[in-house]
């Protein structure tokens, strides 16, 4: 019997997974956990018993698959998903790094508890973890040294901007489901949140996380109120301090450091990326 999940959805982060997970949860034929697993990356020491039990839910025929980001940084996942399950399909969006690595940064500094600084320049280095997770072609070397290219599919977070009806379709012909199926997410709205909302604003975030970690019935309300724009409505609303701009300094830095694994990253594609570092197209 092949073994749960038939895909995964392994980053990168920032790059519009929890929107692929949002649309997958309402496919008939998918079943899907409400929350991240990371099971390949920081909880390996579960229990495989603890891991199946995520699809236990599963309905005859569904296709089974879970949402965890962390999975494409990470060093150990690709060979412990290979020993899972060598024929699973891997998903992967990719966001321009820069914009990615700076909507990160702007994610965690509305932890409060987070060890990150102020100061953009000293954070946004390429020694940082942020930084380097963005290295989307080594990340992908690794999947490729375990899996066959026709299991690795990548898709591009500025097509799900540009066409999100198409790029749901991508998604769903990529792990075998009726691609003609409409999620109710296509008209949302995509961008950095231009406030972090201080303290109690974190004290929010992170007591709903926890919820929805502990709770599928409070995973799935979370998501019916996202689907219904309220979350939206709310990010509008909040008060907060503005978040930096990203200076242009750091930008050309990381524009540089990213330009050799991006123009490796468009030979394996065989595809342009307009506006990402090392095209001079307009």
């Amino acid at each position: 019997m092949r073994e749960h999940p038939h895909f995964l959805i392994a980053g990168a982060p920032r790059s519009g997974t929890g929107w692929m997970l949002s649309c997958l949860m309402e496919h008939p034929e998918v079943h899907v956990p409400h929350r991240e697993v990371d099971y390949f990356s920081y909880k390996y020491d579960h229990t495989t018993a603890w891991y199946r039990d995520h699809f236990s839910d599963c309905e005859p025929g569904q296709r089974t698959g879970e949402k965890s980001p962390s999975y494409l940084a990470s060093s150990e996942a690709p060979d412990r998903i290979h020993d899972w399950n060598s024929d699973v399909d891997l998903i992967f969006s990719l966001r321009h790094p820069v914009e990615r690595a700076y909507s990160t940064w702007c994610m965690m500094m509305q932890n409060s508890r987070s060890d990150l600084g102020d100061d953009i320049e000293r954070e946004l280095t390429p020694s940082s973890g942020i930084v380097k997770r963005g290295r989307y072609f080594e990340h992908l070397q690794r999947y490729r040294a375990h899996f066959p290219d026709e299991q690795i599919h990548v898709l591009i977070f500025d097509g799900l901007k540009a066409d999100a009806l198409q790029f749901a379709r991508t998604l769903f012909e990529a792990i075998g489901v009726d691609p003609n199926f409409k999620p109710s997410l296509l008209d949302r709205k995509y961008g950095n949140r231009k406030k972090r909302g201080g303290r109690v604003w974190s004290q929010i975030q992170e007591w709903s996380l926890h919820l929805t970690r502990m709770s599928d019935t409070a995973a799935r309300l979370m998501d019916w109120a996202r689907r219904q724009g309220y979350t939206d409505w709310v990010h509008r609303m909040r008060l907060g301090k503005e978040y930096p701009s990203l200076p242009d300094a750091v930008r050309e830095r990381l524009n540089k450091h990213y330009q050799d694994d991006v123009d490796r990253l468009r030979s394996y594609l065989g595809r342009d990326l307009p506006g990402w570092p090392g095209n001079t197209s307009a």
